[in-house]
């Protein structure tokens, strides 16, 4: 459970939580709430499964039905995810900067990561034993350091001279959206990772339901209470501007602040760096038990080479593929914010698994009422983490949730929905409509490989004669037929000839429009290709014949203030923004609440324009504000405190997405930038 995460992650999260200390802890907090209740969950499933597997052993029991389509899509989505990168470039970077490197290149990072983790697939490739002794090893040194962490904090938060600190200063923040502070919630629970893993060992511990009751929770909220004092102590120790610049770094330079660049402090950052090779030689380890285990099950072909511990005892060919997905993904990202990237498509699928996971609870409590588990779960507990891993994974798909530097990428999120799409289609084609389709059925068969490892292979039997591909339509046809006359509604559409005939063309059409769509907006959605008509809308703006202005007068000296109300309105989802913006609104405006007026364009307006079929323009619409302004007896007080008469320089236009219309824009057309007939504004004079 004690990863990486807390020495990289915390300024990218601070940042998506809008600079709200508030915030911010609020999402440790939250993934500290999600783990706990989802550690109940995982609980009670472990003390009525008590075996080894976790996430894989729970799905096929729940979900028996359709058959193998939770396990297999969750096999084999582990092995495509089967990499170890975001500890890797945390401990490139932290290598490199304990040996003066303080700004490596990403190529640097990656490469010295790389490095290592051959280094490390070599040990546990060649002895599985040596390899387990140096991870503990690492694993010590990486709990002392946490201790050291928590302690140096505690130092920070106890100074008497942090008195004058930002958060105590500004609590609230910037403006910050849904999506973005999803998205750092789902990386902060990266950094809690680990608490479910423990139930893929299940088998290999003594009294496993005494201990998992006594050690969760004791060890989930000695690492909650750790994390938020450690980030207490980033915040405490480290000036705002440099611990948004930190990034990945934010533990180096926390050692920085407290004991200055001497030898002591490039100490510690390597005992970082080590601490996170730790990290490395354990889920390389467990990737590759893993993957070993999926291949074994016959899931995936050339089961009995990567589930072979030939010829070292040891599991190397999953590890060297491990190694290998690893180095491709980081050959395929580069440039941008690629750890943080990483992370979030790392952690985002976990919110869909376990999400079944906790849903199985109330399956299993509805299947058998009369059983009871020996560890339970709250109602209030599993609901609120269904709750929370629902939000976690819907939230993300509304606006660029990409981490920035990263917003030109595939949206991980719809990323990760294809890989699992593409995997529950594996299960389809190879368990359900390849055997319709070959007349076969597969049969488990045991097979003893060199080693002595038995694995398991998926042997298809023959139940009919081969057929030409014209048969294989008429097997489906009859299939359809046979599903139809199943259901009394469905029925009467293929009561006749006629009728059935024209049923199932509407079925196909519809099925052909359904995939045609999902492509295409998929497509448009990715960044494949555009949407067709997106150049006629851009060429061909709509003629502006009349808008609605809201009115109101700010002083030049709030002008900041002001950038800041509109960049709040703008932000999409705004997410517990509205005290900010109430409180801008009441400060910053000279009147009490915005004037709304209703301007209609007559010929007269812009027939002199180069091509008045457009409409006005947007010097024209300001001219109109200050005009009225200058002229209406309500803004008589507001122009006597003027040197001199207001020009139309001192108006301030935004359009309907509350972004500002820049005075380069004059000379545009209201339609080209976004203002059509019946469009509601606002409009900013300054004083």
């Amino acid at each position: 459970m004690l990863g990486s995460g807390i020495f990289a992650l915390a300024p990218g999260i601070y940042r998506d939580c809008g600079n709200s200390v508030f915030w911010f802890l609020a999402s440790w907090l939250i993934a500290g709430i999600m783990s706990f209740c989802g550690m109940y969950v995982y609980l009670e499933l472990g003390s009525i499964i008590p075996r080894s597997g976790g996430n894989k052993v729970f799905l096929e029991y729940i979900y028996k039905s359709p058959k193998l389509l939770a396990t297999v899509s969750f096999l084999v989505f582990s092995v495509i995810f089967g990499f170890s990168i975001s500890n890797v470039l945390i401990f490139g970077e932290y290598f490199l900067h304990s040996i003066g490197l303080s700004t490596p290149t990403d190529t640097q990072i990656k490469v010295c990561g790389l490095i290592f983790l051959y280094i490390v697939a070599a040990f546990h490739g060649v002895s599985i034993h040596l390899g387990v002794k140096v991870q503990n090893f690492l694993g010590a040194l990486k709990v002392g350091m946490l201790v050291f962490f928590i302690l140096a904090g505690s130092y920070s938060i106890l100074q008497p001279d942090k008195q004058e600190l930002h958060w105590r200063v500004n609590p609230i923040g910037g403006p910050m959206s849904v999506t973005s502070f999803t998205s750092a919630t789902i990386r902060a629970t990266y950094a809690f990772s680990g608490w479910n893993t423990v139930h893929n060992v299940t088998n290999e511990i003594k009294n496993p339901n005494r201990t998992f009751k006594i050690a969760g929770p004791t060890s989930l909220i000695l690492t909650t209470v750790s994390y938020v004092l450690i980030n207490l102590a980033y915040l405490l120790s480290i000036p705002e501007k440099e611990f948004l610049e930190s990034g990945t770094l934010v533990g180096a330079r926390y050692f920085q602040t407290l004991f200055g660049e001497g030898w002591g402090q490039k100490i510690l950052v390597f005992s970082v760096a080590l601490s996170t090779g730790g990290n490395i030689f354990v889920v390389l380890y467990t990737l590759a038990r893993t993957i070993q285990e999926v291949f074994r099950d016959g899931y995936l072909p050339f089961g009995s080479i990567m589930g072979s511990n030939k010829p070292f005892g040891a599991p190397l060919p999953a590890i060297v593929l491990s190694c290998t997905f690893s180095t491709i993904v980081m050959i395929l990202f580069a440039g941008g914010n690629f750890y943080e990237y990483i992370i979030a498509l790392e952690s985002y699928p976990q919110q869909i698994f376990t999400f079944l996971v906790a849903l199985g609870v109330f399956i299993l409590r509805k299947r058998d009422p009369q059983f009871r588990a020996p560890i339970r779960s709250t109602m209030i507990g599993t609901g609120l983490f269904m709750l929370i891993c629902v939000y976690l994974s819907v939230s993300p798909l509304f606006g660029n949730s990409n981490p920035p530097g990263t917003e030109s990428w595939i949206s991980y999120p719809i990323l990760s929905l294809s890989i699992l799409g593409w995997c529950t289609f594996y299960w389809f084609s190879m368990f359900v409509i390849g055997p319709k389709l070959g007349n076969y059925k597969l049969e488990k068969k045991k097979v003893t490989l060199e080693d002595g490892m038995v694995i398991q292979k998926w042997e298809k039997i023959s139940i009919d004669i081969k057929m030409l591909p014209l048969e294989y339509l008429i097997r489906l046809d009859n299939e359809f037929t046979l599903f139809l006359r199943q259901h009394s509604f469905t029925a009467n559409l293929i009561s006749t000839t006629v009728s059935e005939i024209i049923t199932k063309f509407l079925f196909i059409c519809l099925v052909g429009l359904i995939l045609y769509e999902t492509v295409y907006w998929l497509g448009i959605k990715i960044g494949i290709w555009e949407y067709h008509a997106s150049d006629i809308f851009k060429e061909i703006p709509v003629h502006c014949a009349h808008v609605y202005c809201r009115v109101n007068v700010i002083r030049s000296k709030d002008l900041t203030k002001l950038n800041e109300y509109y960049q709040l309105k703008h932000s999409s989802n705004a997410f517990t923004t509205w005290t900010r913006e109430t409180k801008l609104l009441l400060e910053i405006f000279v009147l009490p609440k915005f004037v709304k007026y209703h301007f209609e364009f007559s010929p007269q307006d812009f027939e002199m324009n180069k091509e008045p079929e457009w409409g006005s323009t947007v010097s024209h619409l300001r001219q109109k504000i200050i005009t009225l302004f200058n002229d209406l007896d309500v803004y008589k007080q507001l122009r006597q405190q003027q040197p001199q008469k207001l020009t139309s320089e001192a108006v301030l236009v935004y359009d309907p997405k509350y972004l500002e219309v820049k005075s380069d824009s004059d000379d545009e057309y209201l339609s080209k930038v976004g203002i059509e007939t019946g469009s509601v504004i606002d409009t900013v004079i300054q004083i």
